[in-house]
Order: structure tokens, then C-alpha cells, then sequence
């Protein structure tokens, strides 16, 4: 018994000998923190204003993979492309005006046409604005889910609840000063004077108006054109004519009517109709409503004046919607104590709560995410064989060199090449540790492989000399620690076997 415990324990220290290769696999895929981080812009969920949507995203580098160009897609259609250059970030921008959401995808695409994707980003997309007057307003305003703000000023709001793209105006001459400040490179739009056809508000001429036009395109900012008190009036169209249009990125436009009543929203709807087609510009409804002070202001009391007003607003809103000229609009906000606009009101303008019809507008022209996920989600790529397949290429070239004979202990080399031969290729970008992996041990066999070494031959009189020598010398030649202890366990092993047997 005694010898079989003995046998049992030799045999466990002999194992123990033998050099065993264990891989450790992980699925830290290489690729991975780029697909899930690569968008910058748009953020996920976001509600963003229509018209030139900014995406930013990071350039890709991983290892020393090289980068021709960038396709960019909204909602699986390839609307752009960005080619790679040496900056960590890439930006471009996309045009959306119909209120949605949307889907955007970035595909690295290598110079031998490997596609990496990115995350798939979803955010929305929203027509819907606020004017807020902040001399009037004391309070933060409720919100109405809207996607962008501008409060006849080149400061931004601190009544304005949530995050909302501010849209600076230039009212006036007097305020002109500021397209020259470094603060003009926080934004991307601006909105011209506000009507400057009316002696009470901007006040000027066509020719003044004109005549500071440069200052407008000097910024690179998207410029929209001076906003008059109704858009097809003599002062716009001789504007139309004196100024170059190709320096006008968009039209604002103010609409209001003194009744509501039926037609009023389609004779509203042609007038939008009438200017788009005399510019061919897209447009910004930055003011529009109704007022009348027998019928729609505060001390009215003209039973339908709800009625009327809600049901223009919704048509109007569903017109505007349906137009992809249509980038923007936002109604107007009249105090609800005001004597022509009252009733029209959409939010209190001292505690910011809303009206009924602030709570209808909030209801109106947004995008139906019911139901939708609208969490990042990542894209299964093929897998990358490349850096695999030319490690192929250099073990195969090795194999076929005319020394490869020489080479000694080829065995496990062979057979992970094998490996590397016979891999699944069909496997897509979360199983990449696997393909890594392999092409890890293949390059680390490949650079293990030693030659075989070449003992010189002796002249004649020293082999004579060393056969004396070999024969005067121990029957057991003494190699390395390893070898020499494990050949006397094996021979201790067979006596004790042969012990047992005989036993």
C-alpha cells in the first residue's frame, strides 16, 4: 500500500515537470471603447432644434489601424462622408427639419474597406420654440417641451427651464457691437433686426439694413435676415433686391391676424407658401399669433375666443409641421392680462405657469417616441482578421523558406498556426478577443522558434581523443537540472513497479 502512495505522489511531482500553456481569455474586445464612445454629438436622447444638426464624434486609433474615411448615416441611409485627418475630433452636421428622432451611426471605413460602427445615437428632432421677453418675465417659464429659445437679445435667458438652444438676436444698430465680440463663437445662428419696417421697433431703412450685411457674414454664424411685421411687405421685397439672398441662410417671419376664425390658418399657411417661393429660402416662424381687442384680449368676453384660437394654433402648427421648408417656429407669447392679446396667452408671464393653450402648445409638434427605446445600441461588425491573416502569411513564408529544417521544436508553431487556419470566420466584432488571441500565440510561437545548433567537426586525432574521453565518462551524461531529475524518477518508478509486480 505504502508503494502505490509513493507511485501516486511521484507521479504527481513528474506532471507537475511538464510546461503547460494556459490562455487566459477575456471579452475586452480592442474595438470596443471606440464603437461605445465614439459620438460625441448629438447626446443620446436629446431633443435638438430642426435645421443643421452638428455631430461630433472621435477619430479612430486603435494600434496602428489606418483610417481612410468616415460614412456617416441617419437612420440607415449614408448622408455623408468625413475623410480621416489628424485631429482627435471630427465634426460635420447633418440637415433634419421634420420632428422625430432619429437614428445616427459612424462607420470607420480602413483603406482596404473594413467597416468599424459605431453606436447606434438616438436623439429627437423639434420645430417648436419660445420667444420670452425677459423685461416682462420674473420667473422661470413651465416647460413646453419645446427645442430652442430666443428673447429679442444677444444674452441668454435665466427664465428658460431645461436645456434649450439659445438663438441670439441682433435688434438693432446699437447692437451690432457684439458680431465683433469673441461671444459670437459660443453660437452657430443668429437672427437679424427685428422689424426694422416699424418706426417703434428697429426702425430702418432698407439701405441701412443693407449696409451692415457684412458684419452679419463676417461671423460664419447661419444668419437669418431682418424679421418685418409681415413677410411680403414693400420693405422685405425691396430688401429681397438690394441685398445679395446668398449671404441669407434663412427667413424669419412675423404673422398676425386679428381673427382666428375659419380659413385664417390656410390664409396663414399661403403666406408662408408665397415667401418660400419668391426666395427659396427655409424658413423661421419667430413670431405669430392673433390679437384683438374686442375678441382675444383680456377684458374680451367672445364666448368662442378659445375655440378659435386653439383650433388656428393646432392648424397652423400641423401646417408648419408638414412643410420641410419650415425649420422653425415659435407663437407669441401676450401676457394674459394683456388688453389685445390676452386670451392668446400661453404661460403666465409672473409665475411661468401655463395657460390652457400652454398646455395645448406643449401637446403639439413633438416626436412620437411612444414605446422607443431611445438608448444607445451597439452594432455587431464583422470581426477583424487582417492582423491575423498577415501573421498567417509570415508563418506560411517561414514554413516555405529553404531553412525552415533547421528549425527545432516546431511542434506546438504548427499547430497553432493550424489553429489560426482552421479559425471560424464568421465570427463578428464582440467574439474579437477570440481572433486576437489566436493571432497573439501565433506571433509569440513564431518569435519562440529556435534553430537547431551545429556541433563542428572535430579533426581526425581529437576524435579519437573524445571517444576516450566519452568512454571514461559517466553512462549517464549530465544535461540540465530537469532533465537529469526526471529520468531518475522515471527510473525509480519502474523499480518500484517492478517491485509491486513481483510483490
Amino acid at each position: 500500500m505504502k508503494i502505490k502512495k509513493i507511485l501516486i505522489v511521484l507521479v504527481c511531482l513528474l506532471t507537475s515537470l511538464v510546461p503547460v500553456k494556459i490562455m487566459a481569455q477575456g471579452n475586452n474586445n480592442r474595438f470596443d471603447s471606440w464603437k461605445t464612445s465614439a459620438i460625441i454629438t448629438p447626446e443620446a436622447k436629446e431633443l435638438k432644434p430642426a435645421g443643421n444638426i452638428d455631430v461630433a464624434f472621435k477619430q479612430f486609433a486603435v494600434d496602428d489601424i489606418v483610417i481612410d474615411h468616415y460614412d456617416i448615416y441617419i437612420d440607415g441611409q449614408k448622408v455623408n462622408v468625413v475623410f480621416a485627418d489628424g485631429k482627435d475630433i471630427l465634426k460635420t452636421s447633418v440637415y433634419l427639419t421634420k420632428t422625430d428622432y432619429y437614428q445616427l451611426q459612424v462607420v470607420a471605413v480602413t483603406k482596404d474597406n473594413h467597416e468599424f460602427s459605431s453606436n447606434i445615437r438616438k436623439f429627437q428632432i423639434c420645430k417648436k420654440g419660445l420667444n420670452i421677453d425677459d423685461k416682462a418675465v420674473n420667473t422661470p417659464v413651465a416647460n413646453m417641451q419645446e427645442s430652442w429659445y430666443y428673447n429679442w437679445s444677444y444674452t441668454p435667458s435665466t427664465n428658460v427651464t431645461g436645456s434649450k438652444e439659445f438663438v441670439p438676436m441682433i435688434w438693432d444698430e446699437n447692437s451690432l457691437s457684439w458680431l465683433e465680440s469673441d461671444q459670437v463663437a459660443n453660437y452657430t445662428t443668429i437672427l437679424g433686426f427685428n422689424e426694422p419696417d416699424l418706426t417703434n421697433q428697429a426702425n430702418l431703412s432698407v439701405l441701412q439694413a443693407a449696409s451692415y450685411q457684412d458684419l452679419f457674414t463676417k461671423t460664419g454664424l447661419r444668419i437669418g435676415s431682418p424679421a418685418t411685421s409681415y413677410p411680403t411687405n414693400e420693405w422685405y421685397q425691396e430688401y429681397g433686391k438690394t441685398v445679395n439672398m446668398d449671404d441669407i441662410d434663412f427667413i424669419p417671419v412675423h404673422i398676425y391676424y386679428d381673427w382666428a376664425g375659419e380659413g385664417m390658418a390656410q390664409a396663414f399657411l399661403e403666406a408662408i407658401d408665397t415667401l418660400y417661393q419668391l426666395y427659396h429660402k427655409p424658413i423661421w416662424v419667430s413670431e405669430f399669433g392673433v390679437a384683438n381687442s374686442g375678441l382675444y384680449g383680456a377684458n374680451s368676453n367672445y364666448d368662442e375666443a378659445y375655440k378659435q384660437i386653439s383650433t388656428y394654433l393646432k392648424e397652423t402648427i400641423a401646417g408648419l409641421e408638414a412643410r420641410d421648408y419650415v425649420e422653425r417656429y415659435t407663437w407669441f407669447n401676450f401676457d394674459d392680462d394683456d388688453v389685445n392679446g390676452g386670451k392668446t396667452a400661453l404661460y403666465d408671464q409672473q409665475t411661468g405657469q401655463l395657460t390652457d393653450l400652454g398646455k395645448l402648445y406643449k401637446s403639439l409638434g413633438n416626436p412620437n417616441i411612444e414605446g422607443i427605446d431611445l438608448n444607445d445600441e451597439y452594432v455587431e461588425d464583422a470581426g477583424y482578421y487582417i492582423d491575423l491573416d498577415k501573421m498567417i502569411s509570415k508563418a506560411d513564408e517561414l514554413i516555405a523558406s529553404s531553412d525552415y529544417d533547421q528549425y527545432i521544436n516546431v511542434e506546438t508553431f504548427e499547430n497553432i498556426l493550424n489553429q489560426a487556419k482552421a479559425i471560424d470566420r464568421n465570427l463578428g466584432s464582440s467574439s474579437q478577443f477570440i481572433i486576437d488571441d489566436l493571432c497573439k500565440q501565433l506571433l509569440d510561437a513564431y518569435n519562440s522558434l529556435e534553430k537547431q545548433t551545429v556541433t563542428p567537426e572535430l579533426p581526425k586525432e581529437d576524435k579519437v581523443t573524445k571517444q576516450t574521453e566519452l568512454s571514461n565518462s559517466s553512462s549517464v551524461a549530465t544535461g540540465d537540472t530537469s532533465n537529469v531529475l526526471m529520468l531518475m524518477l522515471l527510473m525509480l518508478i519502474s523499480y518500484s513497479g517492478f517491485k509491486l509486480v513481483n510483490k
